[in-house]
Formats: structure tokens, C-alpha cells, sequence
């Protein structure tokens, strides 16, 4: 749990990972330069299970996820926000799941939005499909909850995964993808944790920014399939791609994405970066629902 000026939450999601029923583990707690009262209240903790690190100044919150990754010792390492709250059996629901389902390598879950005062707003809903399917879904965005993580550390160690932190802001949506290519990643329909909104978080505060760096990433999953696309491509494919609704595409947008669709399949046919079949469903469904 990476922390940056993360005072005024840090006591409830500290808590609550302290309270969970699964008791044996431990707590890698990053403070990344904090200038608040961080340090303050992380330290007056004596529970022998959290293990402190702080940085004197602040390296971005990937720097201090990939530490994290590095120095812990488990099989397994969940993810969590310093804004969070887990609710009391989300480890031990994590930890039943994984050891019962050996070939999954990354675990999400669903999760209640709350506001900065802990109402309960919303829900989160992420998709519940199979890990060859939901692999096909990173192409566009992450449909995994990045806070509601549990990965087999293994997993991480065999293809030498981390953070990339060029995308300084949406480093998770392409450390997830990258996951979903290796092994098996799947979401569950447990609501584990409140989720929590506010105006200072990175999706919010930094939303343009993010989505420059998403779309950086949906162009570099294209590269791997070893082709080029042209600029007028590239706008194009990322239009197919993005998330928000209203953007769909005139038919001559839809001729040319379905060109480039079918040159994706033609190479993944040869380079078997994804299960065909589910590449071929992905596609056949965000050109459907973009098509005008």
C-alpha cells in the first residue's frame, strides 16, 4: 500500500486491513515523501505485521508499487490504496479462491463506491468471463478493479512482470494487460472493498493525463501484433477502443477499423498473443457497439 499524503483515509484502510480474518500476513506500507501527517500515523502502529518503508521524497506511485512488489515475501500480494477500506474477509475469500484455483494468476473482485465520507454511493461491477476472454478486453481498458487485486507472486517472478512507470498514470492498466497475456486473470462477483471517490485521486484529478497515457498503451498492445498503422489509423482505432459511449463511428470509420481489425486477427493468427476465437468475439463486439 503505497501512501502520499494519504492522511486523512490512512487510519480506515490501515484498520481495515489489520482487522481482516486471514491474520497471517504482511503489511508493506510505502510512504512515498509524504509532506502531511503520513508518517505520523503510520508509525504510531506496534502490530509486528506491518513492515514500514518511506521514502524522503516523493518517486510516484508505481516507484513505490514496484518496491513493494520486490520486498514482499509471500505467495501471494494483494494490492491496496490508502484511501480504501477492505472489507473484514476479503483476504481469507482471496486466499480460499487462489489456493482452490491453482492456475489463476491474478484475482479481482467487485466493490461498493463510497464518497469522502464513507456513504455508500455506488456499485462497481467489473465483467465476469473467463481469463482468455477478459485477456482480449485489455486491448481497450482495465476491467479489473487495480485496488481489489490479489496476484500469485510466482507468477510475477517467472516473466520478471512489474509497474511500467513511463505511464506514470495508468501504469495498472498495462501492468494488468501484460498479466492477462501470461496467465490466466480473472474477476469474481464478492464486492471486497469500498472503493473510495474523491476530487484527489489520479482519475480524477489527473483524467486528461490518464487517458493520454492509456491511450499510449492501447497503441503499444497494437504494436505487438507487429503492425503499422498510419495517423488517421491510430485516432481511428484509439476512437474504436476508448470507453466512453458517445463515440461511435461514421461508416467510413467502420469500413477502415474493420481493415484494421482483420489485419490484428490475420497476424494474432501467426503470433498467438491472444485465443483467436476470443480475439474474434472481442472485436465482433466493440465494432457492433461503435458502429453507427
Amino acid at each position: 500500500m503505497p501512501c502520499y499524503n494519504s492522511s486523512r483515509h490512512l487510519e480506515q484502510a490501515i484498520n481495515s486491513i489489520l482487522e481482516q480474518t486471514f491474520t497471517n500476513f504482511e503489511f508493506i506500507i510505502i510512504n512515498d515523501g509524504s509532506t502531511d501527517e503520513t508518517h505520523e500515523i503510520i508509525s504510531g502502529y506496534k502490530d509486528i505485521r506491518i513492515k514500514y518503508f518511506h521514502f524522503k521524497n516523493n518517486r510516484g506511485n508505481y516507484v513505490a508499487r514496484n518496491y513493494g512488489l520486490k520486498m514482499a515475501k509471500g505467495n501471494f500480494i494483494c494490492v491496496m490504496d490508502a484511501d480504501d477500506i477492505a472489507y473484514p474477509n476479503r483476504l481469507n475469500i482471496q486466499y480460499e479462491y487462489m489456493l482452490k484455483n491453482p492456475k489463476i494468476g491474478c484475482l479481482g473482485s467487485n466493490a461498493d463506491i463510497i464518497d469522502k465520507h464513507g456513504n455508500c454511493i455506488d456499485k462497481i461491477n467489473k465483467p465476469l468471463i473467463k481469463g482468455n476472454r477478459l485477456a482480449t478486453f485489455f486491448l481497450m481498458n482495465n476491467f479489473m478493479l487495480h485496488p481489489s487485486l490479489m496476484i500469485r507472486k510466482a507468477m510475477l517472478l517467472k516473466y520478471e512482470l512489474l509497474y511500467d512507470t513511463k505511464y506514470k498514470y495508468s501504469s495498472d492498466f498495462d501492468f494488468v494487460g501484460r498479466c492477462a497475456r501470461h496467465f490466466s486473470v480473472i474477476n469474481i462477483s464478492d464486492k471486497l472493498l469500498q472503493y473510495r471517490m474523491h476530487n484527489t485521486q489520479i482519475s480524477t484529478n489527473k483524467k486528461f493525463e490518464q487517458k493520454y497515457y492509456a491511450d499510449c498503451i492501447r497503441l503499444a498492445r497494437v504494436n505487438e501484433f507487429k503492425i503499422r498503422l498510419s495517423d488517421e489509423q491510430k485516432k481511428i482505432y484509439l476512437k474504436l477502443m476508448d470507453n466512453e459511449s458517445s463515440l461511435t463511428l461514421n461508416r467510413d470509420e467502420t469500413g477502415k477499423a474493420l481493415k484494421i481489425l482483420n489485419r490484428l486477427l490475420v497476424n494474432n493468427e501467426k503470433l498467438k498473443l491472444y485465443q483467436q476465437n476470443s480475439l474474434y468475439h472481442f472485436f465482433d463486439y466493440i465494432l457492433s457497439n461503435k458502429a453507427t
